[in-house]
């Protein structure tokens, strides 16, 4: 099931995030002819859902959303989908 995917894949990023939160690394150098997409939860800062209507996107990232203010008290938490 494609949200067991996801949640294993948010779990992994919110671990890595939480090391790099208070002292995130340097953005590394962007080469254009060389830029491949990487989903490794230790380099990803912000996630795209896609996908085809009523799959549930909406309701796995407000739940994402909601883990994340659990697990950062105090963090400002925001999400953006067409009206």
């Amino acid at each position: 099931m494609i949200f067991r995917a996801t949640a294993q894949w948010f779990a992994g990023w919110l671990e890595a995030h939480r090391g790099r939160r208070d002292t995130p690394p340097p953005l590394p150098e962007f080469d254009g002819e060389a830029f491949v997409v990487d989903s490794d939860p230790n380099h990803v800062y912000s996630a795209l859902f896609a996908g085809g209507r009523r799959a549930g996107k909406s309701w796995i990232a407000v739940a994402m959303a909601v883990a994340y203010a659990i697990a950062f008290p105090k963090s400002i938490v925001w999400l953006v989908a067409a009206a």
